[in-house]
């Protein structure tokens, strides 16, 4: 792990020779390192062999819409990606479809975290038709995308079919009541009730979308934090 140094892009371009030729690597983690657009460039020059590659953590790079479409590139066809982790890089719409290809491949991804990009409902609804056959999803994180409604209906399918989420964060997203009642009635259809953790700030949430909310926690004994 080289989570929160100042590696930059010049740091970037230096590891992606150094890991360029090794088949063993399953964990890539360069979360706040600073490889802005043209290091996620670079970093993606390395990634198309890494056939083993279970968790790549980019967070927090600015690596912005370009970047983040090149580098989806390079691991669009890896199937044995769980973990992919790209918040606060401003990919936009753009970046959040060509995250949906990466998805596509993905039989057994079980977190997505996609915070703070500016997708917009444009990009939820790409990512939610590429998470629709994902049915061991575990942590979900879309916050601070302004998604609105139009984006929360376009993720109802994915939340009603995965069996495993245990972590969803949509804060930040402008979903509203209609929003909220859409939520609570894909995971009211669950079987088995998994989620731990639920995260809704910041949506103009009324009393109403707070009464739905509390009819679910009522049927939810795993729930440990709203």
């Amino acid at each position: 792990m080289l989570d929160g140094n100042v590696i930059g892009i010049e740091g970037a371009r230096a590891l992606a020779k150094g890991i360029k030729d090794n088949e063993t690597l399953t964990n890539l983690h360069l979360s706040d390192c600073g490889i802005l657009e043209e290091g996620a460039k670079e970093l993606s020059k390395c990634l198309e062999n890494k056939r083993n590659l279970l968790v790549l953590d980019l967070n927090n790079n600015k690596i912005m819409s370009d970047g983040c479409i090149i580098l989806c590139k390079a691991i669009q066809n890896q199937s044995t990606l769980r973990e992919l982790m790209l918040s606060n890089n401003f990919i936009g719409p753009g970046g959040a479809k060509a995250v949906s290809k990466v998805l596509m491949n993905k039989k057994y991804i079980t977190e997505l975290s996609l915070g703070t990009n500016g997708i917009f409902a444009e990009g939820a609804v790409a990512i939610g038709a590429s998470l629709k056959d994902k049915k061991y999803l575990e942590v979900f994180n879309l916050k601070k995308n302004e998604i609105g409604l139009q984006g929360m209906k376009a993720l109802e399918e994915v939340l009603t079919l995965s069996k495993t989420v245990k972590e969803l964060n949509l804060s930040g997203n402008n979903i509203g009541d209609e929003g909220v009642a859409i939520i609570m009635k894909s995971f009211a259809l669950k079987k088995k009730q998994s989620l731990n953790v639920l995260s809704l700030s910041d949506n103009k949430i009324s009393s109403i979308g707070c009464k739905s909310i509390s009819e679910f926690i009522s049927k939810c004994a795993c729930l440990q934090e709203l």
